[in-house]
Formats: C-alpha cells, sequence, structure tokens
C-alpha cells in the first residue's frame, strides 16, 4: 500500500504563519505589559483588597486547563470520527504522511488521556488552592474593621 499524504498549500502556510505571528505577539503583549501592570495595580492594593484579585487570577487559570481539556476531547472524537490523522483540510507547512487505522486510533486515546490528566489537575489544584489563606473570606481578614 503506498503512503498517502497532505501537501502544504501557499494559503495554508500563510495562514499558519498569520497565526503563528498573532500567538507570539500577543504572548509577548501579556508577558511585557499585562501581567507587570496586573501584578503592579494587585500589589499597590491593601491585603485584603488582593484576595480577590489572587483568588480570580488563580480561578482563571485552572478554567483555563478546563478548557485544553474540552479541546483535547473534541479533537480526539473529531479524529475516531474520520479515521485518519491529521484531518483532512488541515494546515501543514511541509508535506505531512496522513496515519490511519491503529495509529489515528491511539494518538485519539493519547488526547482523552490528556483531558482526563488536565481535568485531574484542576481537581487536584482546586483541593489543594480552596484551603489556602487566599481563599478564605475577606470578610475574615484581620485588617478590615467589624463595625
Amino acid at each position: 500500500m503506498t503512503d498517502e499524504y497532505i501537501e502544504p498549500t501557499p494559503q495554508g502556510r500563510r495562514n499558519l504563519a498569520g497565526l503563528s505571528m498573532v500567538g507570539v505577539v500577543a504572548a509577548l503583549l501579556c508577558r511585557f505589559w499585562l501581567q507587570p501592570t496586573l501584578f503592579r495595580y494587585i500589589q499597590s492594593l491593601p491585603v485584603c483588597d488582593q484576595l480577590p484579585w489572587w483568588r480570580g487570577l488563580l480561578s482563571s487559570i485552572l478554567a483555563s486547563l478546563l478548557i485544553v481539556a474540552f479541546l483535547c476531547s473534541w479533537h480526539a472524537l473529531k479524529l475516531l470520527r474520520c479515521g485518519q490523522s491529521p484531518l483532512p483540510g488541515t494546515w501543514v507547512f511541509r508535506r505531512t504522511r496522513i496515519q490511519r487505522g491503529v495509529a489515528a486510533r491511539r494518538r485519539a486515546f493519547l488526547l482523552f488521556f490528556l483531558s482526563a490528566l488536565a481535568i485531574l489537575a484542576v481537581w487536584y489544584g482546586w483541593q489543594n488552592l480552596s484551603a489556602t489563606a487566599i481563599f478564605h473570606p475577606t470578610g475574615r481578614c484581620a485588617s478590615r474593621k467589624t463595625t
């Protein structure tokens, strides 16, 4: 049996290059502008007012892992339905061999496993973080005066 390949197209290469550049620019903006600005703002607040911000940041990190788990599961289902990897119409930079059968199913089950690990990491992280002082109600903060 002869091997089948997905051939790169100029439009697909441009799309991948553009998507990569957008990702790099977004990551650099977050790392060198948004993150320092946000952390400076949070640290300028009194300790009791910092707690909701830290809770929100930690919760958003855990939520992003849930999004990763959803996307991995969705892609795995598409692989199982289609029966080949990479999927038809995938953008590629270079000529890529199509894998069918056991190899495609193995990749799908690996993605399901990674989804389960991401969900487990969210559960484990939530169990450990919810017991820390950051997740205590702000009304119990020592610097707040009760009236």
